[in-house]
């Protein structure tokens, strides 16, 4: 006599059994997480930005080996999104400081991006609380200025929205809301259809 144990063992490996093809359709997704120290311009260059690049050289070169159908970021893609900060000079004198332009993070990261962009890879991204144009969201000694709530993404449609050569007429990329700031895309993995939503 089986004990109810060994029967449910048994039909458990007949159940697995008959879905095996669909155990056998594997895919990756792919999960950037934050890369503003790779684009950050207050730290050694061009280190971080290589490094950047060879992540999304690497995901291309792996594609077919690791059966990628999508790759999400998940924000952060830049350190300091507002376009100007100020960062106090070590060891000088009180109210010493140097003053820094954005816009070179956002073109390593755009660099770095296009390297995606220019492959089949469907793809997803999503800002962080750095990516926003102001970046004043924290008090301190650093703060940029007096805190206050995220706001603005015009650095981000620039660089990273829907009309950007990354996503304007992809057939994966479905659309957008609020500048790009949130934004769907639809892809195939395992043969089933997915939809992405990068908020």
């Amino acid at each position: 006599m089986f004990s109810r144990h060994w029967i449910a063992t048994i039909v458990c490996a007949a159940l697995l059994a008959v879905g095996a093809p669909a155990w056998a359709e594997r895919f990756t997704v792919a999960v950037v997480p934050d890369t503003q120290n790779y684009a950050d311009i207050t730290l050694a260059q061009p280190r971080g930005e290589e490094t950047f690049a060879r992540q999304m050289q690497y995901l291309v070169d792996t594609r077919e080996e690791k059966r990628l159908a999508f790759v999400t970021f998940v924000g952060d893609i830049v350190q300091h999104g507002d376009g100007q900060f100020r960062q106090k000079i070590e060891g000088a004198a009180e109210g010493q400081f140097r003053y820094w332009d954005t816009r070179a993070e956002w073109d390593n990261a755009n660099r770095a991006v296009s390297i995606l962009s220019r492959s089949p890879i469907p793809f997803g991204m999503s800002p962080g609380n750095h990516d926003y144009d102001n970046y004043s969201w924290w008090d301190g000694p650093d703060s940029p200025g007096a805190a206050r709530p995220l706001s603005g993404g015009r650095t981000w449609d620039l660089y990273f929205g829907p009309q950007s050569r990354h996503f304007a007429g992809k057939p994966w990329y479905g659309g957008s809301f609020n500048q790009g700031l949130n934004s769907y895309q639809l892809f195939t993995g395992g043969g089933k259809r997915f939809l992405h939503l990068s908020l």
